[in-house]
């Protein structure tokens, strides 16, 4: 489910991008992947949003309505009031309110939730009245528009200047998208184990990895905030000097930048080109953790080739990869002592 919802999303995401391409470069500067990805957040985030929670909804309906005609045929069930229906009830109340149910599931694992921080609230109802919901006129008042991007044809340095114009305008949003449509197949993936579960009791067996996939959906729905726990679990405290959050890119974080020592005129002329370098591999970074998170849930239902060490390794080698100065300063550190890494670290 979670993997064809991922394809469907992403096509999705290509179609309507391609119309932009063809525009001409200079039309007020719209032309440009922050820009294309900002305007698909505005654009397609919320129906998608709105669609899933309406499919739950009427799926949630029909499997109320199985439960409850299991509940008038009880007298013809051995497995007493849970067997004969209660069990479809409890799963279509989930998928009817799948929005605070999945609220419930974030706020239960990991106390607060993305929600809290960068979409509005710490449940998710689509309504927000009365500022305790997840509203969705304010969902992406949090996100900061792309920057703009410099003319690279005529510039001293054009290698420096397109890794800026990459570190600037598409990074930041591809992030902020990556973890946005990591969210709606969360959601989904949510509600697809909460039917799940409803079948299984049909079947009078537990389906297979549903644990992984709850956990695996709540993970994704909340992905800075995964990340963040995972990479302070693994690198240490790293508020000080984190390069991702819940609420995207860190920019002026002290791992995104490289101060060279004086001496070289070779390293002063790169300082700001390796700078971009670091903010750049923080996408991919995060793109090989959402990655780590659907090669577990692959490994726990035993698709494919996938192993959860594979899984494990998608991880760390992510939050790796987002920390590349970190890593860099610890592998220089163990290999040539503090001396070495002194300048480059700071």
């Amino acid at each position: 489910m979670g993997r064809s919802a991922g394809r469907f999303l992403v096509a999705s995401a290509l179609l309507l991008l391609l119309p932009g391409a063809a525009l001409a470069a200079g039309e007020g500067g719209g032309n440009t992947i922050g820009i294309k990805l900002y305007d698909l957040l505005s654009d397609v985030w919320k129906p998608f949003f709105i669609l899933v929670s309406f499919a739950s909804f009427i799926g949630g309906l029909l499997l109320l309505g199985l439960g409850l005609t299991k509940l008038t045929r009880q007298h013809e069930s051995r497995g007493g009031i849970w067997g004969s229906g209660l069990a479809h009830i409890v799963a279509a109340a989930l998928l009817i309110s799948l929005p605070d149910a999945a609220g419930v599931g974030i706020t239960t694992v990991f106390g607060s939730s993305t929600t809290s921080s960068s979409l509005g609230a710490t449940v998710l109802d689509t309504e927000g009245g009365d500022g305790s919901g997840f509203d969705l006129a304010r969902t992406l008042f949090s996100i900061r528009a792309p920057g703009g991007t410099a003319d690279c044809l005529g510039a001293t340095a054009p290698t420096e200047c397109m890794a800026r114009n990459l570190a600037e305008n598409a990074v930041p949003m591809g992030i902020w998208t990556l973890f946005a449509f990591a969210f709606i197949i969360g959601l989904i993936m949510f509600a697809s184990a909460v039917a799940d579960l409803a079948k299984g009791q049909d079947r009078g067996i537990s389906p297979k990895g549903i644990a992984a996939k709850f956990i695996s959906a709540i993970a994704l729905m909340n992905g800075g905030v995964f990340f963040t726990y995972a990479t302070n679990t693994l690198l240490g405290d790293r508020s000080g000097g984190a390069t991702l959050d819940a609420s995207g890119l860190v920019e002026g974080s002290s791992m995104l930048s490289y101060t060279p020592p004086a001496g070289p005129a070779i390293l002063e002329h790169y300082a700001n080109l390796i700078g971009h370098v670091f903010t750049i591999l923080v996408f991919f970074g995060a793109w090989a953790f959402v990655k780590g998170i659907f090669t577990l849930r692959a490994a726990s239902e035993q698709r494919g080739q996938a192993t959860v060490g594979g899984g494990l390794v998608f991880l760390a080698g992510g939050i790796l990869l987002a920390n590349a100065k970190y890593t860099a300063c610890v592998v220089m550190t163990t290999m040539g002592g503090t001396g070495m890494g002194a300048t480059f670290c700071n």
